[in-house]
């Protein structure tokens, strides 16, 4: 059960960089909101909070791979 969560986990937050990568090429920084990324991942609000504290943290981690 423990190897399914972290699985799940990490699409989710895989599917949260996946979508902000999107809408960066898609309007400035300042235009994304978390309302936004919560639309394009396709997720609740709380699963955003459980991974991420807001939209500066999410620019971090999708900074981590470059």
């Amino acid at each position: 059960m423990g190897d399914e969560a972290s699985t799940r986990s990490g699409r989710t937050r895989e599917a949260i960089l996946a979508a902000f990568r999107q809408l960066a090429l898609e309007r400035r920084y300042d235009a994304i909101r978390v309302t936004d990324l919560i639309a394009a991942a396709n997720i609740g609000r709380a699963t955003f909070y459980e991974h991420f504290r807001g939209k500066d943290d999410v620019l971090l981690a999708a900074m981590e791979a470059v």
